[in-house]
Formats: structure tokens, C-alpha cells, sequence
């Protein structure tokens, strides 16, 4: 037995009717490329972000590091000289 489901007259999607007629306001073009220029602008600073921060944290990471070093062998140095007195 076939059982035909679609027995409407009209198209099923009835939003794609509705959405055909909304009117959309746009802004002029003018806007329209000012915003495209921010966007653009705000791209740029994130990529700038993206890569230069990383390359940022390394190198404090380094500098952390031997700072740390430096003061543990002065540390290190300096016992040896006080358990000598």
C-alpha cells in the first residue's frame, strides 16, 4: 500500500514564502565599507595577537628561566662559601 504524504496544494516550507518578502534595511555603501574597513582592521590586530603572543610568553618563559638559574647558582655559590667560615 503507497500513502501519498504530500497532499498539499501549497509548498511545505512556508517560511521560504515569508522570508522571500521581508524587506531588509541596509545601510549605504558607504557604511557598508567603513565597516569592512574596521572589520579589516580588527583581523589584523588579532592575527597580530595570535603570533606575536606566543613569541611573547616564550621569551619571557627564557628570561624566567635564566633569572631563576642565575639566582640559584648564586645561591649555590655563596652556601659553599658560608659553610666554609
Amino acid at each position: 500500500m503507497q500513502v501519498n504524504i504530500n497532499q498539499a496544494t501549497e509548498h511545505k516550507r512556508h517560511w521560504i514564502r515569508e522570508t522571500a518578502n521581508v524587506n531588509l534595511l541596509l545601510p549605504s555603501l558607504s557604511i557598508q565599507n567603513k565597516i569592512v574597513d574596521i572589520l579589516d582592521n580588527f583581523e589584523q590586530a588579532c592575527s597580530k595577537l595570535n603570533t606575536g603572543l606566543p613569541k611573547e610568553i616564550e621569551l619571557r618563559n627564557n628570561q624566567y628561566e635564566y633569572y631563576r638559574d642565575q639566582i640559584f647558582n648564586y645561591l649555590n655559590a655563596n652556601k659553599d662559601h658560608r659553610t666554609e667560615k
